[in-house]
C-alpha cells in the first residue's frame, strides 16, 4: 500500500484565479491512497497485481505527475519466457487522476466533476455530463532488450475512444567510453465507433474519426556522466479527422515520443512536426543534475514555437530514493582474546529487504549476528534497529528485548517438545498470546502437516527440522530475523528447496531477514544486498549484480566464480573507464572511481570476457596449458607472453597456442594488488 498527500503550504492564498490547477487541483491539500493490491509472483517468471496501482508503459503511466501521480484500478500481469523478453497485459476499469484523491470512470477527455471527479486540466472536445462512463483499458506489450538492443510493442483499446498501436527500437554500441545510439519510433491509431464520434466532439475544431499517424527518431550518445541527443516526432495531418490527425490519449501520457519538450508536445499542439536537441550532465558522485535543452515546433492549429529549458537538481545520496533505511551497524568493532574480529563495519539494510553475509570461514560473518543478537558486546561502534539504539559505548539493551529472530545452523529444537509446541515458544516466552492457529499455518506453508506438527523434532527430516525452525523464528514477527548459515548442513536438494521457501516466505511476510552463508550461489539467489566480509572488514555492500560486475577488490571477485587478476598500464583514467595497455594492446575497459590517476591497475577477467580465435588470426597470443570440461564446455587456463594467466571458454580442448581478443565492455580495472593471483575454486 501507498498513501500520497500534496500541500500548497499557504501558498493558494483566497484568489483561485491565479492558482496553476494543474498541479495539485484547486484545494490548498490534497490526500489519496494512490496503491493498494494483491500480488502474485514467480521472481523472473510470471507477476499478478490486481487492485489500485501505479503502472508504466509507453502511453499508460504515472505521467509527469507534478505532484501526485496517476494511478491505476485493475489488472496487470507480466510473463517473463526468457531471459530480456517481457510479456505484458493489463485491463484497467478505473483510474485517478493528479489532481484527485478517488477513482472514477472518467479520463481527460470529461468535463471537470464528472463522476465526482475533481479533475482539472481536461481537454475540453464537448463532451457533457451525459456521455456514457469510460470502460476503461485493455492493453497488451512486448519488451525485449538484449546487449544493446531494445525493442518494444503495444496495443491499446481505450474502449469507446481510441485503437492503438505502438512500436520503438533503440540500438546502443559501446566503444570504449562512449556509446552512440539510434532510435525510432512508430504510433498507428484508429477510430473504434466511439464517444467521439458519436458524441460530435471536437478538437482544434476539428471533428470525425480518430486517425492518427506518429513517428519519430533519436540520436545520441552517452559518456561518462553525460547524454546529448537530438530527436525528432513528426504528426502526420488527417483531413476529416478528430482534430486534423490529433493523438488521443485519454490518459494524457505523452512521455513516449522522444521530442516532447517539458509540458510542450505534439499531444497538446496538434498535427506538425517538433524538433529537440538535449544534453544532461551529472557530477559530485552523481548527486548534482544539470539538464539542458530547446525544441522548435511547426503546427497547423498552434504555429511555430520555441522553448529552451534550463535545470539544476540537487539528489542527496541521504534521501535519494525515499527508502526505509533502519537497520543500521556503524563502525561495529569487535575483538575478542586481544584479536580483531571486526574492524570498522558499517552496513544499512532496509525494512522488509533480505539480505545475507558472505565470506569465507573465519571472516567475522557470525560474530556480527552474534553482536546484533546481543549475544555479544562490541567494543566500539553502535547498533540501531528500526531507529533505535540498542548498542553503543554507553547503551546496552538486553538480547530479550531486541525483539530478534535466530535461526541457526542446526535446527536447535527442544526435543521434549512437539514441532508446534516449539514455533509458540517464542511467544511463550514473551508472555504474548498463543496464537496456534498462526503458528499452524505457518508450518502448514512450510510443508509440515498437521500430523506432523503433533511429532516430537527427531520425527522429522533435517530439512523439516530447519522449516520449523524457520518458523519459530518468524512466529512473533520480529523486527528482523538473523540466520546463521541455516542450510550449510543440509543436502544439496533439500538446500535448493529450502531456498526457494525462504525467499517465498520472507517476501510474503514482509520480515527483514539478515542471512549468514559461506555459499556464493546462496547469496545471489536470496540477496536483494550482499555483503563480503574479509578479515574482519566489510569489503563491499552491494547488489548481486555489482558485486560480479564491479568487485571492489580480488576477494569480493573470487566470490562471484572464476576469475583472473592481470596486471596492466593506465594510459588514462576518466570517471569510470579507464585507457589500458597489455599484450601490446590498448583497451577501453570500465574502471573503479579508487584508480585516482594510477598508472597502473589490476585488470580482472572472468571466462566470459575474452574471445578465442584460431591461430593466424588478429589478437594477441597466448599458450593453452590446460583444458577441463565444465558446465557444458572447455574451460582454457592460457599463458600468456608475460607469463600472466587468463581463463577463456572453448568449444575445443586443444592445447597449444590460440590467439584472443578482449570482448567489448567486459573486464573490470580496480586498483593494483599484490594478492596472489589464484582462484578459489
Amino acid at each position: 500500500m501507498s498513501f500520497f498527500t500534496a500541500n500548497s503550504l499557504g501558498t493558494h492564498g483566497g484568489d483561485s484565479s491565479g492558482v496553476d490547477t494543474t498541479l495539485m487541483g484547486i484545494a490548498p491539500s490534497i490526500n489519496a491512497l494512490g496503491q493498494a493490491y494483491l500480488q502474485y509472483e514467480l521472481p523472473k517468471r510470471v507477476l499478478i497485481r490486481a487492485g489500485n496501482q501505479i503502472i508504466n508503459t509507453p502511453w499508460m503511466g504515472p505521467r509527469d505527475s507534478r505532484m501526485l501521480p496517476q494511478t491505476f484500478q485493475g489488472i496487470f500481469a507480466q510473463v517473463e519466457p526468457m531471459a530480456g523478453l517481457k510479456i505484458e497485459g493489463m485491463r484497467i476499469f478505473r483510474w485517478k487522476s493528479r489532481t484527485s484523491d478517488n477513482y472514477s470512470r472518467d479520463n481527460l477527455y470529461y468535463p471537470t466533476e464528472y463522476d465526482a471527479d475533481p479533475m482539472y486540466g481536461v481537454t475540453k472536445v464537448g463532451l457533457t455530463d451525459k456521455t456514457p462512463d469510460s470502460n476503461g483499458t485493455l492493453a497488451f506489450g512486448v519488451n525485449y532488450q538484449n546487449k544493446g538492443a531494445k525493442l518494444t510493442a503495444w496495443y491499446y483499446n481505450f474502449y469507446q475512444f481510441a485503437n492503438m498501436f505502438y512500436g520503438s527500437a533503440q540500438y546502443g554500441l559501446r566503444i570504449g567510453a562512449f556509446t552512440p545510439y539510434l532510435a525510432g519510433q512508430f504510433m498507428r491509431e484508429w477510430e473504434n465507433n466511439g464517444i467521439l464520434q458519436n458524441y460530435h466532439a471536437s478538437l482544434f475544431g476539428q471533428k470525425g474519426n480518430v486517425n492518427s499517424t506518429l513517428w519519430g527518431v533519436k540520436a545520441g550518445i552517452k559518456i561518462p556522466h553525460a547524454n546529448l541527443f537530438v530527436a525528432y516526432n513528426a504528426l502526420t495531418p488527417h483531413a476529416d479527422s478528430f482534430g486534423g490527425g490529433a493523438i488521443v490519449s485519454p490518459y494524457g501520457n505523452y512521455t513516449a515520443m522522444y521530442a516532447s519538450f517539458m509540458t510542450d508536445n505534439l499531444l497538446a499542439f496538434g498535427p506538425g512536426h517538433v524538433w529537440r536537441l538535449g544534453a544532461s550532465y551529472r557530477t559530485w558522485q552523481k548527486q548534482i543534475r544539470f539538464l539542458a535543452g530547446y525544441a522548435r515546433f511547426d503546427t497547423n492549429y498552434e504555429g511555430r514555437t520555441n522553448g529552451v529549458y534550463l535545470d539544476l537538481a540537487y539528489f542527496p545520496k541521504q534521501v535519494r530514493g525515499l527508502s526505509i533505511r533502519d537497520r543500521v551497524v556503524e563502525e561495529l568493532s569487535v575483538e575478542l582474546g586481544g584479536r580483531t574480529i571486526l574492524a570498522g563495519v558499517s552496513l544499512c539494510q532496509e525494512a522488509g529487504s533480505y539480505a545475507c553475509l558472505l565470506g569465507e570461514s573465519g571472516s567475522g560473518k557470525s560474530t556480527l549476528l552474534a553482536a546484533i543478537a546481543g549475544l555479544l558486546r562490541p567494543q566500539r561502534g553502535h547498533i540501531s534497529i528500526c531507529g533505535q539504539l540498542i548498542a553503543s559505548k554507553d547503551r546496552w539493551l538486553a538480547p530479550e528485548k531486541r525483539e530478534i529472530g535466530m535461526v541457526f545452523q542446526g535446527a536447535a529444537l527442544w526435543p521434549h517438545l512437539s514441532n508446534l509446541d516449539n514455533v509458540l515458544f517464542p511467544l511463550r516466552a514473551r508472555r504474548l498470546p498463543h496464537d496456534r492457529q498462526r503458528a499452524q499455518a505457518l508450518l502448514e506453508r512450510m510443508g509440515i502437516p498437521p500430523a506432523a506438527a503433533k511429532r516430537r523434532p527427531y520425527e522429522l527430516s533435517g530439512g523439516q527440522q530447519q522449516r520449523v525452525a524457520i518458523a519459530r523464528a518468524i512466529i512473533a514477527k520480529p523486527r528482523i530475523v538473523l540466520l546463521d548459515e541455516p542450510l550449510s548442513a543440509l543436502d544439496h536438494g533439500v538446500r535448493e528447496n529450502l531456498r526457494e521457501f525462504l525467499h517465498t516466505m520472507f517476501r510474503d511476510e514482509g520480515i527483514t531477514a539478515l542471512h549468514v552463508t559461506h555459499d556464493p550461489d546462496e547469496a545471489f539467489y536470496l540477496g536483494q544486498r550482499v555483503g563480503v566480509l574479509h578479515n574482519g572488514r566489510l569489503e563491499q555492500w552491494d547488489s548481486p549484480e555489482g558485486l560480479y560486475q564491479q568487485p571492489a577488490s580480488l576477494s569480493v571477485a573470487r566470490l562471484g566464480g572464476s576469475v583472473r587478476a592481470l596486471q596492466v598500464a593506465v594510459l588514462e583514467h576518466c570517471g569510470d573507464s579507464a585507457l589500458i595497455q597489455w599484450e601490446g594492446q590498448r583497451f577501453q575497459v570500465a574502471a573503479a572511481h579508487s584508480l585516482n590517476g594510477a598508472t597502473r591497475a589490476t585488470l580482472l577477467l572472468r571466462p566470459g570476457d575474452i574471445e578465442l580465435d584460431e591461430p593466424g588470426t588478429e589478437g594477441s597470443e597466448a599458450v593453452v596449458r590446460h583444458a577441463h570440461w565444465h558446465d557444458g564446455r572447455y574451460l582454457l587456463a592460457l599463458h600468456s607472453s608475460d607469463g600472466q594467466e587468463l581463463l577463456a571458454y572453448s568449444r575445443q580442448s586443444t592445447l597449444g597456442p590460440r590467439h584472443w581478443k578482449l570482448r567489448p565492455q567486459h573486464g573490470w580495472c580496480i586498483p593494483q594488488t599484490t594478492a596472489t593471483v589464484e582462484e578459489s575454486s
